[in-house]
């Protein structure tokens, strides 16, 4: 399967849920907000977001600062 990651180009084997991706990238889960396909998705719903060929994933991290 083929997604993009933040604008970069991601090969998965098999099914992969969304935890299951933020978990093979090492991304904390701590002041995230997730999109697939440009639809936010609820951090109670990532372990059971499938993703699907082509999908498209933006991962925003809040920083603190001014």
């Amino acid at each position: 399967m083929n997604i993009t990651v933040n604008n970069q180009p991601y090969r998965s084997e098999g099914r992969l849920s969304l935890g299951q991706l933020l978990a093979d990238l090492a991304i904390e889960d701590n002041g995230i907000a997730v999109a697939v396909n440009e639809d936010i998705v609820s951090r109670s719903l990532w372990d059971g977001q499938n993703l699907c060929d082509g999908d498209r994933v933006i991962v925003i991290k809040a920083t603190a600062g001014g």
